[in-house]
């Protein structure tokens, strides 16, 4: 190790391992002295002045930070910065900037760097405290990335148990319906699995997206149609539906009732708005027009 004090173990490694990428000897020399001149933590300390020697110092070491010229005798610019972030995984970059070339560092920030220093700006207790909130701030990302990713996993298997077990009782009301011989109690059966499919539609579509808090409703209206479409064995050759709505990304708090009013409007329609050997062909027109934030117009 190349410095033998530091201040509190609790809250700081025992020690850092740095990759420095620097081409300028006098900088190095800089960077070394100040480092050594810090008591705010242990280090070890590899240089290279190449990007390809770069590449094989991150596949022999595992570094706790990065500090990196942008411009090399191999790479120039943001290209240093993306070829460096591609081999190094998690481990958090600090870029070094002329003083003529700040842009660049505030560039560097944008495109994932923790933060940038000017070269002749700097000092031993700015470089210390640079190195030790930028290796904190990434080990802070990487705990909520995996919190967030724990979460994803855990809601997207509520959303497929909540469907699957709709779907259960859906069939368990279509076994039971089999035994019904009263039109009007049958299609009470019938109506019940509709709401029942409408609900499990919506889990099944939040199982399925990105994000597991928003459904395309559009996609929604398409397949919640052509569902009950088949449940009233319709013939599509003279009924047609047409659905007129933009993209729109609802949460579950409103696409389960925005849902189910769309499934009454359409299962009255297709009940009563036909009568049976009518001629020609009908359109079922739905159409939402979303008026605010807060707010929408949904029509039949």
């Amino acid at each position: 190790m190349e410095k033998t004090s530091k201040l509190n173990e609790k809250n700081i490694p025992e020690a850092y391992c740095i990759l420095l990428i620097e081409d300028d000897d006098d900088d190095v020399f800089i960077f070394r002295n100040m480092l050594a001149e810090t008591v705010d933590f242990y280090f070890k300390l590899e240089v290279t002045s190449r990007l390809s020697d770069a590449r094989q110092k991150l596949e022999e070491f595992s570094f706790d930070i990065i500090l990196m010229d942008l411009n090399l005798p191999d790479s120039h610019g943001l290209e240093t910065l993306k070829a460096v972030q591609a081999e190094s995984g998690m481990v958090p970059i600090v870029v070094i900037t002329g003083l003529s070339d700040k842009t660049m560092g505030i560039l560097a920030v944008k495109e994932g760097a923790q933060d940038f220093l000017v070269k002749g700006e700097i000092s031993g207790n700015l470089l210390a405290r640079v190195i030790a909130y930028s290796v904190e701030r990434k080990k802070t990302e990487a705990m909520i990335k995996t919190s967030l990713k724990e979460k994803e996993i855990l809601l997207k298997e509520i959303h497929h148990r909540v469907k699957n077990n709709l779907q259960v009782i859906s069939s368990l009301l279509n076994l039971q319906s089999r035994y019904i011989l009263d039109s009007h109690d049958l299609m009470m059966f019938k109506e019940s699995q509709n709401r029942i499919r409408t609900i499990a539609m919506i889990h099944e579509k939040l199982y399925r997206s990105e994000d597991f808090s928003h459904i395309n409703f559009s996609e929604y209206i398409q397949g919640l149609a052509s569902d009950l479409f088949n449940t009233f064995k319709v013939d599509r050759e003279k009924i047609h539906i047409e659905i007129d709505v933009k993209a729109l990304a609802l949460g579950i708090d409103r696409a389960v009732p925005t849902g189910l009013i769309i499934n009454e409007l359409l299962s009255n329609s297709l009940k009563y708005a036909f009568p049976p050997g009518f001629a020609g062909t009908k359109k079922i027109s739905v159409r939402y027009t979303r008026c605010d934030d807060r707010e929408g117009e949904l029509i039949v």
